[in-house]
C-alpha cells in the first residue's frame, strides 16, 4: 500500500518529483518481494543500488 499524503508529504520535504518518488517505491516493493533485502544503516548496499539503476531505466515512464 502507497499512502498519496505521504507521497506527497516525502516529495515535499526533499523537493523531489512526486513520479519519480513513486516510480522508487513501487520498485522497492518489488524487489523486496523478490527476496532483495537492505541493511538500514547503509543507505549504498546492494538493493538499493540496484534499485536506483531500474530507476534510471525508467526514467522516461511517467506514473502521474
Amino acid at each position: 500500500v502507497i499512502s498519496l499524503e505521504t507521497l506527497e508529504r516525502t516529495c515535499g520535504d526533499l523537493g523531489i518529483p512526486a513520479n519519480e518518488e513513486l516510480k522508487r517505491l513501487i520498485l522497492h516493493g518489488i524487489l523486496h518481494l523478490s527476496g532483495y533485502d537492505h541493511d538500514e544503516s547503509d543507505p549504498r548496499g546492494e538493493m538499493l543500488d540496484y534499485q536506483e539503476s531500474l530507476l534510471k531505466k525508467f526514467s522516461e515512464v511517467h506514473l502521474l
